[in-house]
């Protein structure tokens, strides 16, 4: 495999996480807008592309961690303040993931919402605890196996593209691409330092990005033809059992998989910044997910979309500050 292939592939598990897989990203920030939704997700796989590739020639440079990039634009006082901050999102996205956790657990094996949001979390902090390279480098399998089972449950769905169209669809767009690479830019930045040119990195950004979008674009159509289903915490899990129970199971079990392997990631990256110790106080956190998977998604994601600007905007602007 060409090395820009596994690092495009190791884009989208980046970002294919539980909202992705379940479609209740897809739903929150674009189907609700209806048609326009569609335009939506082209202008974020634009989006996903440019700044994507941004930040794999920024570890091609020698950027390679969050702290070496915002001090190469950030005051020193504003670089630490922001580094500090990022601990936080981390710490917040290891929430959602047990929110989304819970729900696919209750729909699984039948067991409570809260029961099974704990047992995510508590999962995810003992396998980051121990330090695991396995599990953070099983998005390498992960992706083509979510990414088979996702373009069934979507190709055995109904398709439209009609719809009643509603404003701020290009903003919703902007903060999905914002948060969704924040937490991908550690992995970019670190992968970026593989690649031996600058078309390694076009190449790699232009994969991931074209595969978030058709996948985005399916999932989106879908959705619009399924009024039923958007209101569900998993809405992708309620398709797939059109398809057969086959395809249900498999699309449980692989976005279980998905969500999984971001927390240990998120877990992961916060126990290197902090020490492994500092993680095992994350189950602290769980009353957080009691807000409910969907709930994350609608207003938190929005939220930290915002906060996310900040670490996304070294990538937009042409060259450091000097100085820095």
């Amino acid at each position: 495999m060409y090395q820009w292939v596994a690092v495009g592939l190791a884009y989208v598990g980046a970002v294919v996480g539980a909202g992705f897989a379940s479609g209740q990203e897809i739903y929150q920030f674009f189907s609700r807008h209806g048609a326009m939704g569609m335009w939506g997700l082209v202008l974020s796989g634009a989006l996903f592309f440019l700044l994507g590739r941004g930040a794999l020639l920024a570890g091609a440079r020698g950027r390679v961690t969050l702290p070496d990039l915002l001090a190469g634009w950030y005051r020193p006082a504003a670089a630490g303040w922001l580094d500090r901050a990022a601990s936080v999102l981390l710490a917040v996205g290891m929430v959602v993931v047990a929110a989304a956790g819970g729900s696919v657990l209750h729909q699984l094996v039948g067991v409570p919402t809260p029961v099974g949001s704990l047992a995510t979390l508590g999962g995810v902090v003992l396998v980051a605890g121990r330090g695991s390279g396995a599990v953070l480098s099983a998005n390498a399998l992960l992706v083509p196996a979510l990414l088979v089972v996702t373009a069934v449950v979507v190709a055995g769905s109904a398709k439209s593209l009609a719809g009643v169209s509603t404003p701020g669809w290009w903003l919703s767009a902007g903060l999905y691409v914002s948060y969704n690479l924040f937490t991908g830019l550690v992995v970019l930045l670190a992968l970026g330092a593989t690649l031996p040119d600058g078309r390694g990195a076009t190449r790699a950004a232009a994969l991931g990005a074209g595969l978030l979008t058709a996948l985005g674009l399916g999932i989106h159509s879908a959705l619009l033809a399924a009024p039923a289903q958007r209101t569900l915490d998993l809405p992708l899990l309620a398709l797939a059992q059109r398809v057969s129970g086959f395809w249900w199971l498999a699309d449980a079990i692989a976005m279980y998989a998905a969500l999984f392997t971001t927390g240990v990631a998120q877990a992961f990256a916060l126990a290197t910044r902090h020490g492994r110790g500092v993680i095992r106080w994350a189950v602290l956190l769980w009353p957080l997910s009691w807000l409910g998977f969907a709930g994350w998604v609608r207003w938190g994601y929005p939220v930290m979309g915002v906060l996310a600007l900040w670490y996304v905007w070294p990538l937009v602007r042409a060259r450091p500050r000097r100085g820095a």
